[in-house]
C-alpha cells in the first residue's frame, strides 16, 4: 500500500505545487475582498459535490469486487450501465441547483449570480471526472489517475493566466465581470480538459474487452439501499468542511472575509494529501471487505501514514508562518499570519475524521451517522452564535472538529479496532 500511495503522492505533489502557483497568482491578482468571494464559492462547490462524491466511490468499490470475483469484463460492464443513470442523475442534480441559485446568491452576498452558476458547471465537469478517476482507482491504476490531475491543474492554471495577462487586460472585461469569474472559469476549462482526457484513456483500456461487454443487470433497490448511508456521511463532511466559510462570507467585514480566504487557501490543503492515501486504501478496504482484520490493518498504515504527512505540514506552518503565507499567497495578507497557526491546530482533526468516514462508507454503522449528524447540527449552530471575528470561527471548528475526531475514532476502535490480529 504505501508503494502505491508514494507512486500516486509524487503525482499529488506536483499537482499541489501547481495548485500553491495557481492560489498564488490569483490571490496576487485579486483584491482582498475578490479573492474571500472566490474562497467561499470554491466552499460552495466542495458542499455540492460532497454527497454526489459516493457515487464514484460506490463505482471504484463495485468494479474493484467485480474485478476480484468475476474478471474485468464484468467490472467494465458494470461502469457502462451506472454510468447511464449517473449522468441522468447529474444532470437533475444540476437543474435543482440552478433553480436554488438565487438563495446562494443572497446568503454568499454575491452582486450576481452568475458565479454560482459557474460553480454548478464546474461541479458538473467534477462529477465525470469523478467517475473516471473512481473506475481507474478500481484497476488500481493510480498513475493514471495522478496524470489526470495534472493535467485538469496545469491547464487551470495557464487558462487563469492567459485571462487576466492577455484578455481581461486587452479588454478592461474586469469593468463589466468581476475578475473572480474568471478564476472560477479557468476550473471549467481544466476539467473539461481531464474530463475528455479520462474517456478517451477508459475508451482505449476498455476496448480489448468490447465484445465481452453485456447488459449488466443493476438491483436498484440495492442500489439505493447502499448509497444512501454513504450519501449522507459525504453530505455531513462537505459541511463540516466548507461551513464555516458561509459564516465567514456572511458575518465578517470584506477585508476580514478575504483574510480568511488566505487562511483557509493554505489551511484546508491538507485534505489533498490525504486523499492521495484514501485513492490507494479505499479499493483495497472495499476488497478486502469480508476480512475485518486485514482492513484493520489497512486503515492503520493509512492513519498513521496520514498523521505522519500532516504532521510535517503543521510543523513547517508553525515554525514559519509568516514566511509561508507570503510566499504562497501575498504580502497583503500577512494580517493574517496570527490566526494561521491557530487555523491549522483546529483544523488538524478534520484530515483524520475524512479517513475514518471513509472507512464507515464501507463499514455502515447507523449509530454513527446519527451522530455524527447531531455533531454537525451543533457545530452550525454554534457558528450562527459565534461568528463576530476570525478567532471566533476557528475556536468553533477546532472546539467540534476534536469532538468529532473523538467520537470517530471512538466509534471505529470499539466496532472494528479491537478485534485480535
Amino acid at each position: 500500500m504505501l508503494k502505491h500511495s508514494a507512486f500516486f503522492f509524487s503525482f499529488v505533489a506536483v499537482t499541489t505545487i501547481l495548485n500553491i502557483l495557481f492560489r498564488k497568482y490569483v490571490s496576487s491578482s485579486l483584491e482582498i475582498d475578490d479573492f474571500g468571494v472566490f474562497t467561499a464559492i470554491l466552499a460552495l462547490y466542495g458542499m455540492m459535490i460532497a454527497p454526489v462524491s459516493v457515487f464514484p466511490m460506490y463505482l471504484a468499490r463495485n468494479m474493484a469486487i467485480l474485478q476480484e470475483k468475476r474478471g474485468i469484463a464484468d467490472a467494465l460492464s458494470f461502469r457502462k450501465k451506472f454510468l447511464r443513470i449517473y449522468i441522468l442523475l447529474i444532470v437533475v442534480i444540476a437543474a435543482l441547483l440552478v433553480l436554488f441559485s438565487p438563495l446562494w446568491k443572497d446568503g454568499y452576498h454575491l452582486y450576481s449570480v452568475f458565479p454560482v452558476l459557474l460553480a454548478i458547471g464546474l461541479f458538473f465537469l467534477q462529477t465525470l471526472s469523478g467517475i473516471n478517476g473512481a473506475s481507474l482507482q478500481s484497476f488500481q491504476d493510480f498513475g493514471t489517475v495522478g496524470k489526470l490531475q495534472l493535467i485538469c491543474t496545469s491547464v487551470k492554471l495557464l487558462s487563469v493566466i492567459v485571462f487576466f495577462e492577455i484578455v481581461v487586460s486587452s479588454f478592461n472585461l474586469e469593468y463589466y465581470i468581476s475578475k473572480y469569474n474568471f478564476v472560477i472559469f479557468s476550473a471549467i476549462i481544466g476539467a473539461f480538459v481531464a474530463v475528455a482526457a479520462g474517456f478517451f484513456i477508459l475508451s482505449r483500456k476498455s476496448a480489448s474487452y468490447r465484445d465481452s461487454l453485456f447488459d449488466y443487470k443493476i438491483d436498484y433497490r440495492s442500489l439505493f439501499h447502499d448509497l444512501w448511508p454513504m450519501a449522507v456521511l459525504l453530505l455531513l463532511f462537505g459541511v463540516l468542511n466548507g461551513i464555516d466559510e458561509f459564516f465567514a462570507r456572511h458575518y465578517l467585514d470584506k477585508n476580514s472575509n478575504g483574510l480568511y480566504g488566505s487562511i483557509v487557501t493554505l489551511g484546508k490543503t491538507s485534505i489533498y494529501i490525504i486523499a492521495s492515501v484514501i485513492y490507494v486504501v479505499f479499493p483495497k478496504l472495499s476488497s478486502n471487505i469480508d476480512d475485518p482484520l486485514v482492513t484493520r490493518r489497512i486503515m492503520l498504515k493509512a492513519l498513521v501514514l496520514s498523521l505522519a504527512s500532516f504532521a510535517a505540514v503543521m510543523m513547517a506552518v508553525l515554525l514559519f508562518s509568516d514566511f509561508i503565507l507570503e510566499l504562497l499567497t501575498h504580502k497583503k495578507y500577512l494580517a493574517a499570519a496570527p490566526y494561521l497557526k491557530l487555523f491549522f491546530i483546529a483544523y488538524m482533526p478534520y484530515s483524520l475524521i475524512f479517513m475514518l468516514i471513509n472507512f464507515f462508507i464501507i463499514h455502515k454503522n447507523l449509530f454513527y451517522i446519527i451522530g455524527l449528524t447531531v455533531i454537525v447540527a451543533l457545530e452550525v449552530m454554534l457558528y450562527s452564535i459565534f461568528h463576530g471575528s476570525i478567532n471566533e470561527i476557528i475556536y468553533v471548528m477546532g472546539l467540534m472538529g476534536y469532538v468529532n475526531l473523538l467520537f470517530s475514532s471512538g466509534i471505529w476502535y470499539m466496532k472494528h479496532a479491537r478485534l485480535k490480529r
